[in-house]
């Protein structure tokens, strides 16, 4: 038994619907009502990006599980402090592991906001060491 486009089967009985008619004025409504929809006013624009803040503090991370210095040589001074300008590069700080002193450079060229680990201090993969400020008005002054 087939069906055709069109016919509703119900039990035994087999009935044939008409599509709807649609007179002239639903049309005009119809595409009132799609068009509205789709036009963009100019001063809405979908595709521009609201300005959002710009983070400007970015970590600096450990590479490797070790102990943490702030120096590059053993009873040297202090690599970087709170306060100062670092480079993109720039050695910051050291990791000792297994006996070895592993260097710490800067990916990011601002200011040293906070130092997070002690001298000395135990530190894992992927842990937070420092805070790098890289707004204008920290480079400024």
């Amino acid at each position: 038994m087939d069906v055709k486009q069109g016919t509703h089967q119900t039990g035994r009985h087999r009935e044939t619907r008409e599509p709807p008619s649609i007179t002239h004025n639903d049309k005009d409504q119809l595409r009132a009502a799609i068009t509205s929809q789709f036009i963009v006013s100019p001063s809405h624009n979908p595709l521009t990006v609201p300005d959002l803040p710009v983070e400007t503090k970015h970590y600096i991370t450990s590479h490797l599980v070790g102990i943490f210095h702030t120096w590059a040589k053993p009873r040297g001074g202090a690599l970087v402090a709170v306060g100062d300008r670092v480079n993109v590069g720039q050695l910051v700080a050291t990791i000792e592991s297994l006996n070895v002193i592993n260097e710490v450079e800067s990916s990011f060229a601002g200011r040293v906001v906070e130092i997070l680990v002690l001298e000395g201090q135990s530190v894992e993969y992927g842990q937070k060491l420092m805070i790098i400020d890289t707004s204008a008005e920290s480079e400024g002054q």
